[in-house]
């Protein structure tokens, strides 16, 4: 290799993968000591499809869809590929176009999630997080594409080992619906409403934001609890 290793420690192990013709060298290095040190505090998370993540200090990350907005190459790479002779070389030649794009797209998701999850797992040792059915919200047809661009599970899974400390809370908690500031509970909030206001104190909510600043209320109850 000419790139020199990004971490300091001894190698234990290299792993050489190929995917869509592209050669890959995956590292394996023991540290000495963490690199990473985040303030001793609680941060919660908000996930969705509007806005990638919303913590409770107000920080929005943004939802790129990179799928959604490759959807038109996709379709005309496809159609390209179903017009070739199963077998043949230009059959070979456009579903490695094909492949080539759906490992950018991957890629691209990627590097939007690890840029994310490091953010956040930065700014607090305890990272509380909503508990998602993420397999029955793909079950909504109108939704299922964008939640499944959103990559939330791969979110989680870089959490666990990025942060020191990773809370979910009751999956039935009503985070969106319920007011952070005097606690009354919206059941009649729709999806489509991003803002609202609350009818006991008056106050206007961002949907998201007020979401996550109730998750990390709800694990600094739990803790003290």
């Amino acid at each position: 290799m000419t790139e020199p290793l990004r971490f300091q420690g001894k190698v234990m192990s290299a792993r050489i993968s190929e995917r869509a013709s592209y050669w890959f060298v995956s590292i394996q290095v023991q540290l000495t000591e963490s690199e990473r040190q985040a303030p001793e505090r609680i941060l919660g998370v908000d996930v969705g499809v509007t806005a990638l993540a919303v913590d409770s200090d107000g920080a929005v990350f943004e939802n790129q869809k990179h799928l959604a907005a490759a959807q038109r190459k996709l379709r005309r790479l496809n159609r390209w590929l179903s017009r070739k002779q199963t077998g043949s070389k230009n059959w070979s030649k456009a579903k490695r176009k094909l492949a080539r794009l759906h490992l950018r797209i991957a890629n691209l998701r990627a590097d939007a999630t690890h840029k994310l999850t490091t953010r956040l797992a930065d700014k607090a040792s305890v990272i509380v997080l909503e508990t998602l059915n993420v397999a029955g919200m793909l079950k909504n047809h109108k939704l299922s594409r964008a939640i499944a661009d959103a990559a939330f599970s791969d979110i989680v899974c870089q959490l666990s080992y990025k942060a020191q400390q990773v809370v979910r809370t009751d999956p039935f908690y009503p985070s969106s619906k319920t007011c952070n500031g005097c606690g009354w509970v919206n059941r009649d909030l729709t999806l489509a409403e991003r803002t609202w206001i609350c009818p006991n104190c008056q106050r206007a909510l961002d949907r998201d934001q007020n979401a996550a600043r109730n998750i990390r209320d709800e694990a600094m109850r739990l803790v003290s609890a």
